[in-house]
């Protein structure tokens, strides 16, 4: 399991302890998404490609069944995609059975 046990503040010094991490995580977070705010994009968009108008179009669509089918067979039939453990190798031996319920 990943866990955070320090974290380092603006001024270079290290955070421990779990109500101290809470308490600068808040204070943190709430300083960076108030109206007062001396950010103005978001810290880390220059990390990222941006999106053109285009790209919102195709990313707001409806999947199809042929992309979630093409998707479950492109995977390892060993390996679990989620946490409940369910290996693909189930969802692509039971497609033609269960390919309507994961749909919706």
């Amino acid at each position: 399991m990943n866990k955070i046990t320090t974290l380092k503040n603006e001024a270079g010094e290290w955070i421990d302890g779990v109500e101290c991490l809470k308490s600068w995580g808040m204070s943190y977070f709430k300083a960076l998404y108030s109206t007062d705010s001396n950010y103005s994009t978001f810290p880390l968009s220059d990390y990222f490609p941006k999106l053109l108008r285009g790209d919102y179009m195709d990313i707001s669509r409806e999947i199809s069944q042929e992309e979630i089918r093409a998707a479950i067979f492109d995977m390892e039939s060993w390996k679990a995609p989620d946490s409940n453990g369910i290996p693909a190798k189930f969802f692509q031996q039971s497609w033609n059975i269960i390919a309507e319920s994961v749909m919706t």
